[in-house]
């Protein structure tokens, strides 16, 4: 009953991606919403495909040589998403995916080691979420920002309700000295 309550759970999330993998990284669990972001079916990949296959190779790689470093021991594929989780409960970063049609995606991945009650790694989760359109919206507001504060006129932005200021432009601190 468990277990089927779970499963029903997992795939519920259909707006979260949600992958497993066992310790070696194949993959064990592959929801409707890893499903529904990556393209995939989850027979295609439960038990016949690591994680790999969705991630950048130069991406991986460059994190791989970043880990590298600031661990003081070569860290390398797979070891890659899994080191820290294990030495730190999980991680999250920002990585790119791609899709089976070949699109690329940016999502917000959080990594966490599955552990038995002794102790010992069962494997690790990793729930994902796509975020290509919040990171759009952020690049054209720091390029609105970057036009406000080059005018020469003064532009302030209050918040509603309390009239605070949350912008001032660099015109306006000028004209007003602040």
């Amino acid at each position: 009953m468990h277990l089927k309550l779970l499963a029903d759970v997992l795939n519920a999330a259909s707006e979260v991606a949600i992958i497993a993998a066992d310790p070696t990284g194949t993959i064990t669990v592959f929801n409707r919403g890893a499903e529904r972001l990556l393209g995939y079916e989850a027979g295609e990949m439960v038990g016949k495909q690591t994680p790999a296959i969705f991630h950048l190779p130069a991406e991986v790689e460059a994190r791989a040589r970043e880990l590298s470093v600031s661990l003081g021991y070569p860290v390398t594929g797979f070891r890659t998403f899994v080191d820290v989780p294990e030495r730190q409960g999980s991680e999250s970063r920002e990585w790119t995916y791609v899709r089976k049609s070949g699109e690329h995606i940016l999502v917000s991945l959080v990594v966490t080691a599955i552990r038995a009650d002794d102790g010992k790694i069962n494997g690790y989760l990793g729930i994902a979420y796509d975020i290509t359109e919040r990171k759009k919206v952020e690049e054209e507001l720091s390029q609105f920002k970057y036009t406000l504060d080059q005018t020469l006129d003064s532009v302030f932005m209050f918040r509603e309700g309390d009239f605070r200021f949350i912008y001032v432009n660099n015109g306006a601190q000028e004209q007003v000295g602040y």
